[in-house]
């Protein structure tokens, strides 16, 4: 059976991807896939064969991609979201990992105009796909009742967590080389409305006029973001707040397993997604209180009010560090379970 996955970067890790594409090629024995990415990707297989964007037209260039793709006579075409040809309806299965951007779009740099017309778009996607597969049950809801598409299209297959991490870390210690007086939480969430970074300052400020803690706050996106420094400058958060790049993974770990918690403030009811550096490292996790996430984790972490700046002040004062097992998580949502489920869901539509 002749495959085609489509990747764009802007969602999905270069590693979940290295992990979906591995675990296709150990859950089939004769299948092959081509992979359509627009960054650079290795993987010697002689099951795997990679196009990559090599210059602004390939990708660019709807319908030369719609032939090509027309030429190659797929048996099935899964497509991880974002950009896709529109009029390319053969045997195409759509992920659509959340609806986050459409419902809080980030609006310093999307016009209403341009937000309608990114809702259009994806209508038009979606409309010529097979099967459209989403990661919970609010999305689904989403899909069939704000964008018009039908409940029997729409297929739920949970995403997964990377495993409980085994590796060795450099040793470091996070408060000495920060210089930290306090002890410390990290947000790694990243930047938009709905991630709700605001409110968790606001909380943090109230706090630290009592008893003292630090926020790390994770990866370049918040580094390099003016808006965010400027917020922390003007809740005189300069020493409680520090902005840290991108650690490599030895590093990493130091982080996760020197702080206290993982605070996971969001505002939009989907997959967590961002928290699987906090599993992985089996770091406490504090969270909002959306139906999703409770569905997941059940009494696993604590949860909190993401609309309450004062139940986010009185989870701050609450704060211990205590030991944390994800392995049975990890176990439940797991890559092997992903690609075997959305396999079968594919092969099952084929034999219609």
């Amino acid at each position: 059976m002749k495959n085609a996955l489509y990747f764009q970067k802007s969602f999905f890790s270069w590693d979940d991807i290295l992990e979906i594409i591995k675990e296709c090629i150990a859950q089939t024995q004769h299948d092959t896939f081509d992979i359509f990415c627009d960054f650079p990707l290795h993987f010697d297989h002689q099951r795997i064969k990679i196009y990559q964007e090599k210059n602004s037209n390939f990708f660019k260039n709807t319908f030369s991609l719609h032939k090509f793709l027309l030429q190659q006579k797929y048996e099935s075409v899964l497509v991880f979201w974002e950009n896709f040809p529109i009029f390319y309806n053969k045997n195409c299965f759509f992920l659509v990992p959340s609806l986050e951007k459409i419902w809080y779009p980030d609006l310093e740099n999307i016009t209403f105009l341009k937000k309608y017309s990114d809702i259009l778009t994806q209508k038009m996607y979606l409309k010529n796909a097979q099967k459209i597969l989403c990661f919970t049950q609010t999305s689904k809801k989403d899909l069939n009742e704000k964008l018009n598409i039908e409940e029997e299209k729409i297929e739920v297959l949970p995403w997964f967590f990377w495993k409980i991490s085994d590796t060795i870390p450099t040793q470091i210690d996070i408060k000495n080389k920060h210089s930290l007086q306090n002890d410390y939480i990290i947000y790694d969430a990243g930047l938009g409305s709905s991630k709700n970074l605001s409110r968790l300052l606001q909380s943090l400020k109230i706090n630290n006029s009592h008893s003292k803690i630090s926020l790390l706050l994770l990866w370049k996106e918040i580094a390099n973001d003016i808006t965010t420094r400027q917020e922390v400058i003007q809740l005189w958060l300069e020493k409680e707040c520090i902005f840290v790049w991108n650690p490599d993974e030895k590093e990493r770990i130091n982080y996760y397993k020197q702080s206290l918690w993982v605070f996971f403030p969001v505002l939009y009811n989907h997959f967590p997604f961002e928290l699987k550096n906090a599993i992985s490292y089996n770091c406490p996790i504090f969270s909002s209180n959306g139906s999703e996430i409770q569905k997941i984790f059940w009494e696993d972490i604590t949860y909190f009010s993401p609309l309450s700046i004062q139940n986010m002040v009185e989870t701050l004062k609450n704060l211990s560090h205590s030991q944390k097992d994800y392995s049975s998580l990890v176990k439940t949502y797991s890559i092997q379970s992903f690609v075997a489920s959305t396999l079968k869901m594919i092969q099952s539509n084929h034999s219609l």
